[in-house]
């Protein structure tokens, strides 16, 4: 006789998740590194990082320690950058909507790295700036 299987299901686990991770970026608890721009630093967690985007974590598998990542995109695109692969939206600027989009398509961000103006409803016709070069400098901690 083949043993029992009980199948346990958490109806609202994806939510919780998402929302735990949230507010543990919230509270700057459990972070593991820095993206700078300008100025301004945001402190956020490798893991979700890596999972919303191929490019960080391509990036941050070689990495070890608490990287602080330099990017040159204004620092009200990394928020939408981050907010969106926190919490799977954002919203911005339709002036900084160019600079976002792009920044999604270099950083490969899964669900943002495809959103057209054509999609999102918007008929003026402008070119989307494009990253030929990388947009960040990596520096790793330990040798500060």
């Amino acid at each position: 006789m083949a043993p029992i299987r009980y199948s346990l299901h958490y109806e609202d686990y994806s939510e919780h998740i998402m929302s735990r991770f949230g507010k543990l970026l919230q509270m700057q608890s459990l972070v593991d590194m820095t993206l700078m721009c300008s100025s301004h630093t945001l402190r956020v967690h490798k893991a979700v990082l890596a999972a919303s985007s191929a490019y960080f974590q391509e990036l941050l598998q070689k990495q070890s320690g608490e990287p602080l990542i330099i990017l040159k995109i204004r620092f009200s695109v990394l928020k939408s950058l981050v907010e969106f692969m926190y919490c799977g939206k954002t919203q911005c600027l339709e002036e900084n909507l160019d600079e976002l989009v792009s920044a999604a398509q270099f950083l490969k961000i899964k669900g943002l790295s495809k959103v057209t103006k054509e999609g999102l409803g918007i008929t003026k016709h402008s070119e989307l700036p494009v990253f030929t070069h990388r947009p960040w400098l990596l520096v790793d901690r330990r040798s500060l």
